[in-house]
């Protein structure tokens, strides 16, 4: 019994594994910096878990630089205004985001702003709201949904 125990609990925190090792961007993004990187957009992965942002950046010295930016879940884009179609290949885009730790060319992005203007936040906005009402802080109910609805304005993350 004690076998099974121990080699249940083992399978279990295999299992579990995979989730953490998802979870942990804060490890392998500085998110007390914030990077600007403007390019043209190579691929844009519209999938779960995450939207990914591949783009050829010119430096100063005419250098073309690859950067990787995953970012946040379809759901999270989609509700902030995004489609899968709202970026394509070729399309020139400013990117802010958490630089890698590593000092590799990725970093986990936090805004697009497309070459039309359109802007959109990478991450879930109105979040204190759930967590106020969750609580029951009272906080949650003034103002609420005009601040849910300001919140999901494509220009929300550039306030």
């Amino acid at each position: 019994m004690r076998a099974a125990l121990s080699g249940l609990s083992t399978l279990l925190l295999l299992a579990a594994l995979p989730v953490l090792a998802h979870h942990n961007y804060r490890l392998a993004f500085d998110d007390s910096l914030i990077v600007t990187v403007e390019g043209v957009v190579t691929e844009f992965e519209w999938v779960n878990l995450h939207v990914i942002i591949y783009l050829d950046a010119v430096d100063e010295d005419g250098r073309v630089t690859s950067w990787v930016m995953p970012t946040a879940t379809p759901g999270v884009a989609g509700r902030n205004g995004m489609t899968a179609d709202s970026v394509t290949a070729g399309d020139k885009v400013i990117v802010t985001g958490w630089p890698s730790r590593d000092g590799s060319h990725q970093a986990r992005a936090r805004t697009i702003t497309l070459e039309d203007g359109r802007s959109f936040p990478l991450y879930p906005v109105g979040g204190w709201e759930w967590a106020a009402r969750a609580t029951g802080d009272a906080r949650s109910s003034a103002g609420g949904s005009a601040r849910r609805e300001a919140d999901r304005s494509p220009r929300a993350c550039c306030r």
